[in-house]
């Protein structure tokens, strides 16, 4: 996923710093776990999650359409169509970049119907990273 890295700082509650980012469909804070003297701008990124996701809990139907990233207080909230691998690892679709997701439990029917889904990791859980992908791309105008 192309990001903007506006602004990074040390936080007592992280071992990494943490990336004030801008994206195509929404921005928030994470935990940056790139190149320590990673510059300010555009960066195409990975997103990792280390923690299992809890249908119901940090997990669930979203409220509104689109897909978003978005600041939640103790949380990042990711919304964008959620598909399962025939292994049972989720695949959430952030418009057009793919984040995984461990569920801790089976996940229920419905989730096969169309829909947009939301879940919300923790900040200390969930980080980005540079990717091995060049930054060529124009910036999308999704918004």
């Amino acid at each position: 996923m192309l990001v903007e890295i506006e602004m990074m700082r040390e936080l007592s509650w992280s071992p990494f710093p943490i990336a004030r980012i801008d994206t195509p469909i929404g921005r928030t804070a994470v935990p940056w776990r790139g190149a320590p003297d990673a510059p300010l701008g555009r960066h195409r990124v990975e997103w990792t999650i280390d923690t299992d996701i809890t249908w119901g809990l940090t997990a669930k139907p979203a409220d509104e359409t689109g897909p978003a990233i978005l600041a939640g207080g103790h949380c990042v909230i990711l919304r964008g169509h959620l598909r399962l691998d025939p292994d049972g690892v989720g695949v959430l679709d952030l418009s057009g970049s793919s984040i995984l997701l461990e569920f801790d439990e089976l996940l229920p029917q419905t989730l096969t119907a169309p829909g947009f889904r939301s879940t919300s990791p923790t900040k200390t859980s969930i980080c980005i990273h540079t990717s091995s992908e060049p930054v060529h791309t124009p910036w999308p105008a999704v918004r």
